[in-house]
């Protein structure tokens, strides 16, 4: 049985498939307990042990695990949408084909976590640390990256529809093959990343830094550029169709000869300068983007 006073509790190590939706288990140490397919939603577990917990396919929606922690706890599966994970400790943690809409997740310590395939479309991860993360095929559509530590993460085909990522930290981020329609990159940090086969389209990585970036083959159509720092960036059948260069800073010639677009809607240059030379950067008509 499990008492109403969870700082003493006796906690089974088997409570797998138990109903404790509701139940205040508020500091209590779950440490290596099986929790697989339990129902916890809408139960209290804010500052809870649950490190090396087994909460594969749990039933957790709308609980509370802030300041929780999960250090490689397996939450693969399990249902967390609408949950308040804020400062939670989720160190190594595998929440896999996790159901994560709507969850909070703010200012939680994320590093090295498996995210592969997870559900986290308007999710708040607004200054969190998800360093070497693997969020590969992940959806996070909509969801909230603001000023989020994301360097060596891996976003490749993964969905950021509409994500905001402004002032985020993206070094050495694999983000191949992502969708990254209309995301907001404003101010981010993307020195070394790879957005090969990106697909970019309508995004705005204005002042974002863009040293040695992988864009070959990115669509970068209809992109404001304007301000961001393109220094080594390779460009190599880029399509820049419509695109705002203006203001853009480390970018040489020779770079922006082997981008692509459609004639009818070139590149906007503004007043840039090939950082090289001094001299104006120039458009050649004939770098038709084929259909």
């Amino acid at each position: 049985m499990i008492s109403a006073h969870p700082q003493h509790l006796t906690i089974s190590p088997d409570l797998s498939g138990t109903d404790l939706s509701g139940t205040d288990l508020s500091g209590t140490d779950l440490s290596g307990t099986d929790l697989s397919g339990t129902d916890l939603s809408g139960a209290n577990l804010s500052g809870a042990n649950l490190s090396g917990a087994n909460l594969t396919d749990a039933h957790l929606a709308g609980a509370n695990f802030s300041r929780a922690m999960l250090f490689r706890a397996d939450l693969s599966g399990a249902q967390l949408y609408d949950t308040d994970l804020s400062r939670a400790m989720l160190f190594s943690v595998d929440l896999s084909d996790a159901h994560l809409a709507g969850a909070k997740l703010s200012d939680a310590y994320l590093a090295g976590a498996n995210f592969s395939r997870a559900m986290l479309s308007d999710t708040d991860l607004s200054g969190t640390d998800l360093s070497g993360t693997n969020l590969s095929g992940a959806n996070l559509s909509g969801a909230n990256l603001t000023d989020a530590h994301l360097a060596g993460a891996n976003f490749s085909r993964a969905m950021l529809f509409r994500a905001d990522l402004s002032g985020a930290q993206l070094y050495d981020t694999d983000l191949s093959r992502a969708m990254l329609f209309s995301v907001d990159l404003s101010d981010a940090h993307l020195a070394g990343a790879k957005l090969s086969d990106a697909y970019l389209a309508g995004a705005n990585f204005s002042r974002a830094m863009l040293s040695d970036t992988d864009l070959s083959g990115t669509d970068l159509s209809g992109t404001n550029l304007s301000g961001a720092n393109l220094s080594g960036a390779d460009l190599s059948g880029a399509d820049l169709s419509g695109a705002n260069l203006s203001g853009v800073k480390g970018l040489r010639q020779k770079q922006l000869v082997r981008a692509e677009a459609n004639r009818s809607n070139p590149p906007d240059l503004g007043d840039a300068l090939d950082c090289e030379t001094g001299k104006p950067l120039k458009w050649d008509p004939d770098q038709i983007r084929e259909h």
